[in-house]
């Protein structure tokens, strides 16, 4: 079995002064594996627009990236004095799983850095704010659902979603691994906290950027899933 080396950085040795070898890597799925983001922000914005409030998916997504459905609908009546129905999570659900179904593409780089990190005997697994229903369509259409199937961690299965720690708790739990040897893959800061918040190393996916905010909040950032395989050191 290969151990990744570890991510040697002034904010990870100063959260992580044992440096302990990392024997799961948990993804993120929507932004990390799949390219979903801006299918589902689309819908997000047609829904709100139905609620009058004129947003592009572009501002959907600065706004809402990382939240749960549950704290979208909170934080939309805060910043724009709307009330959407309780259950209006359905109708998006609705609307968006076919949508993804449909058109949703792999994150470049991601399908190698998962089977690199498999290749090297480190385990891994999902864990997303997403109902497993949706997980299921994204990592299905891109070829991933295999290289995870029972290792799917949804965010509905705890108390308390991201920025909490409750779902890579659960998910280092249910897969026997202690949350000091575990590293997790995000791309938001609601994922970076709640993974710094349950005692884990991070890496952060910053494609377009905004790689300060990540250092911040204890995070090592990195630009392309090309890299994952290097900067775990199993290359």
């Amino acid at each position: 079995m290969t151990n990744a080396t570890n991510v040697l950085t002034a904010n990870e040795a100063r959260l992580h002064p044992d440096l302990s070898p990392v024997e799961l890597v948990i993804f993120d799925c929507d932004g990390v594996l799949v390219d979903s983001e801006r299918i589902a922000n689309e819908v997000l914005a047609e829904i709100l627009r139905e609620h009058g409030v004129s947003l592009s998916w572009q501002d959907a997504q600065a706004i809402f990236l990382g939240q749960s459905v549950a704290d979208v609908r909170t934080n939309a009546a805060l910043r724009f004095r709307i009330e959407m129905p309780l259950d209006w999570s359905d109708a998006y659900y609705a609307r968006m799983i076919p949508a993804i179904a449909e058109r949703v593409e792999a994150i470049d780089g991601a399908s190698e850095a998962v089977a690199a990190v498999l290749s090297a005997g480190l385990r891994c697994c999902v864990a997303s704010q997403g109902p497993v229903g949706k997980m299921r369509a994204t990592l299905s259409r891109t070829g991933l659902w295999e290289r995870f199937d029972g290792r799917i961690y949804s965010a509905k299965a705890v108390a308390r979603p991201k920025p909490a720690p409750d779902l890579f708790l659960h998910a280092a739990a249910d897969m026997g691994i202690p949350p000091g040897r575990c590293l997790v893959i995000e791309d938001s800061a609601l994922g970076v906290t709640a993974a710094i918040a349950a005692g884990m190393r991070v890496l952060a996916y910053c494609p377009e950027g905004g790689e300060d905010r990540m250092r911040e909040l204890g995070a090592t950032p990195f630009r392309s899933m090309h890299q994952v395989p290097t900067m775990l050191g199993i290359t």
